[in-house]
């Protein structure tokens, strides 16, 4: 082969090479793209359900524990009772949408564990509802102190779930670490297997790896593929 047809096979040959490469970081910046901004959608939208809970819950506890804490004889007794009405209302028409963002976009913050405080919740609020009808038999020392459980597993749930969301946020900035042991080993590659094999204590060794390479595309059957579906 003359040098002029070499030279030309070498232009076209690291052309070639030269563009798969190019196309290949393309799309896969694409690709880590696309990941991040569908992870930062749903870390706000996580950490905005921690907020509303948070925020609601909140007042709804603090609403209880006024109505126990005012005499039935006090001026800001029938304010009290009004805003307790008013909150618990609110909690009511809002509860739909926050068990599904529990249910959705959380993983650990069982939705269980949910169910178990609005139902202890729910015993306090009727409990709440007999004062405020001017029941005095019902213990208001009792409901104060069921309040204050009530308040401490809250704080738990909420926490549990701003920890998740703050996982989600590390994962979006500084990648998945997997590590060699029998859950990260069918999440190695088989290129990494292989330089594992000449590395002494490979039970400790780790490696660190974009989130995004552990996404699944959806099935045929599962997919959105007609204009009017």
């Amino acid at each position: 082969m003359s040098l002029m047809l070499q030279s030309v096979f070498g232009f076209f040959l690291t052309a070639i090479v030269g563009g798969w490469i190019a196309n290949r970081w393309q799309q896969r910046a694409i690709k880590e793209a696309r990941f991040f901004d569908a992870s930062r959608l749903s870390y706000d939208r996580m950490t905005r359900a921690a907020e509303d809970l948070s925020a609601l819950s909140g007042r709804r506890v603090y609403a209880a524990q006024r109505v126990c804490l005012l005499d039935g004889a006090d001026n800001a007794f029938p304010e009290a009772v009004a805003q307790f009405r008013k909150i618990n209302l609110e909690w009511n028409e809002r509860l739909m949408e926050i068990e599904l963002s529990i249910r959705t976009l959380f993983r650990h913050s069982q939705l269980t564990s949910f169910e178990n405080i609005q139902q202890q919740m729910a015993n306090v609020t009727r409990a709440v509802g007999q004062i405020a009808a001017g029941d005095e038999s019902i213990s208001r020392k009792r409901i104060l102190s069921d309040l204050v459980k009530i308040r401490h597993r809250l704080f738990q749930f909420i926490q549990e779930m701003i920890r998740e969301a703050a996982l989600l946020n590390r994962q979006m900035h500084f990648g998945v670490r997997v590590e060699y042991d029998s859950h990260g080993l069918d999440r190695l590659s088989n290129l990494t297997l292989i330089k594992l094999l000449f590395v002494s204590s490979i039970e400790s060794d780790s490696i660190v790896r974009p989130p995004s390479d552990f996404g699944m595309p959806v099935s045929a059957r599962e997919a959105r593929l007609g204009i009017n579906e």
